[in-house]
């Protein structure tokens, strides 16, 4: 769980859980959570979303990944299943392939 910025006004925060795919030194390079459908390819259903500890069948989000500074981490939920994150991995892959 993080303190996400909002799209619409980044100086406001809201807690979110995210997916952490690397960190650097100050900085972690985080997928947003929503509970919401997924809209596009650029979204994945977590599968086993209970087993990560979220409480709402989730989508990660891999069109909105962005550096947070790791003070803005609150606490961990749990861990993605090998499975579910295999296919964010993949998918954050294609968009970044896809926007070169």
């Amino acid at each position: 769980m993080c303190k996400f910025p909002l799209e619409e006004d980044p100086s406001t925060f809201l807690p979110r859980p995210v997916i952490v795919l690397a960190i650097e030194s100050l900085d972690v390079l985080s997928v947003k959570v929503t509970k919401h459908a997924p809209r596009d390819n650029n979204d994945v259903p977590i599968v086993k979303w209970v087993y990560a500890g979220l409480n709402f069948p989730s989508t990660a989000r891999v069109s909105k990944t962005i550096m947070i500074d790791k003070s803005q981490f609150i606490y961990k939920l749990g861990f993605l299943h090998s499975d579910d994150l295999n296919e964010i991995q993949t998918a954050y892959i294609k968009f970044i392939l896809s926007q070169v």
